[in-house]
């Protein structure tokens, strides 16, 4: 959902890199409007994942459930194909299993919206801000998410329909890499003094890219 901002209180401290979970913890804090886990690539979790997106099984799973319910959500769409890959198959639960925990102790969120999902075409191709109150993402395989430092946004263009006039310097946009996790403040996070974060979906061109894409919501 495309929203034009209020143009107050903005911030160019508004965003934390860290390398643990308790550095994500800012994102509750009213300065922040991202926070950034940065991670290495896990191998094994990346040749798992490559050989189902080349042949093509990899079938999108989006359910609503408690917080301990992911592993058996995963294993009905995934489990057919542990044989392929054990390690790498059992690491990506174990690791979506841990976001999924993470993520709720942060929040205190009882149930979320979980949605893990090849992705072939740009589902946000304009740099907007989510009526919503936090969302992760974490994009295991191909082009990441892309978002924009405050002082890098012209404000007054959001919703015009033109990422080039809504960037000021397309040179410094930011992107998350493969396996980091990204929190995103949405613009119904209460007290939100600084800012919905500015973000959009990577372009995927028409030569077959593919993201698999992890996405948690938390219920209103």
């Amino acid at each position: 959902m495309l929203l034009k901002p209020k143009v107050k209180n903005i911030s160019a401290n508004h965003y934390k890199i860290t390398d643990n979970w308790t550095g994500l913890e800012s994102i509750t804090r009213s300065l922040y409007n991202i926070a950034i886990l940065q991670r290495a690539i896990d191998p094994e979790i990346k040749d798992f994942l490559t050989f189902l997106v080349n042949n093509l099984l990899i079938e999108p799973i989006s359910e609503v459930i408690f917080p301990d319910q992911s592993r058996d959500i995963l294993e009905k769409t995934l489990g057919k194909y542990q044989s392929l890959n054990d390690l790498g198959y059992e690491k990506l639960i174990v690791d979506i299993e841990n976001i999924v925990t993470n993520f709720c102790k942060l929040t205190k969120a009882k149930k979320i919206d979980l949605y893990f999902s090849p992705v072939n075409h740009t589902k946000c191709p304009i740099f907007h801000s989510d009526f919503n109150y936090l969302r992760l993402v974490c994009t295991y395989y191909g082009e990441g998410t892309l978002w924009l430092t405050n002082d890098n946004v012209n404000f007054n263009k959001i919703g015009c329909g033109d990422n080039n006039q809504i960037v000021k310097n397309i040179k410094i946009v930011q992107k998350m890499n493969e396996f980091e996790i990204g929190i995103l403040k949405g613009a119904k996070f209460p007290d939100n003094i600084s800012h919905p974060i500015i973000h959009r979906s990577p372009t995927i061109n028409e030569t077959g890219k593919i993201r698999v894409l992890l996405k948690l919501d938390i219920l209103e």
